[in-house]
This record gives structure tokens, sequence and C-alpha cells, in this order.
């Protein structure tokens, strides 16, 4: 199962799904719809979500990955990660 690229509305529904490949499209299709006043955010995979769909990790497995990068990223954000940073 591949990993789709996804455009979402302000309550989070599916506007339009692409393929990885098809990034550029996706950014194209954004940005078309921002000049027309659509707020929408596209949802891209990370690297480790599209290996781990690709070689075949479930729909949950893939969930859970994608939070944990998540929680990963935003706890790098929380707190400076130098001395010189406080």
């Amino acid at each position: 199962m591949e990993s789709k690229i996804k455009l979402l509305d302000s309550e989070s529904q599916v506007l339009y799904e692409f393929a990885p490949s098809e990034i550029d499209t996706a950014y194209a299709k954004a940005q078309e719809l921002e000049e027309m006043g659509i707020e929408v955010t596209l949802d891209a995979p990370s690297l480790p979500e599209t290996l781990g769909a690709t070689l075949g990790m479930s729909a949950k497995d893939r969930e859970k990955l994608k939070s944990e990068i998540e929680d990963e990223i935003e706890s790098h954000n929380e707190k400076p990660t130098c001395g010189g940073c406080e």
C-alpha cells in the first residue's frame, strides 16, 4: 500500500490525494486553493512512513510511527538543546 499526500480543508476533510511522486502537483494545487481563499493543509508522509507503507506496514502501525515522529519533533521544539540557548 502506497502512502498518499493529502490536501485537507480546515475541518481535516480530504480534498485531494496525490502519489508521493506528485509532490510538486500537490503544492501547486494547495497554492491554487489558498489563492481562492480556501485554507488547506498539505499532509505528506515522512520518509519512514513511506518506507513502512512500501514494506507492508499496517495502517495502525503507520499511524503509531507518525505519532512517534511528531512527538520526537515536538520534544526538540519544547526545550533548548544547548547551554547558550537558555
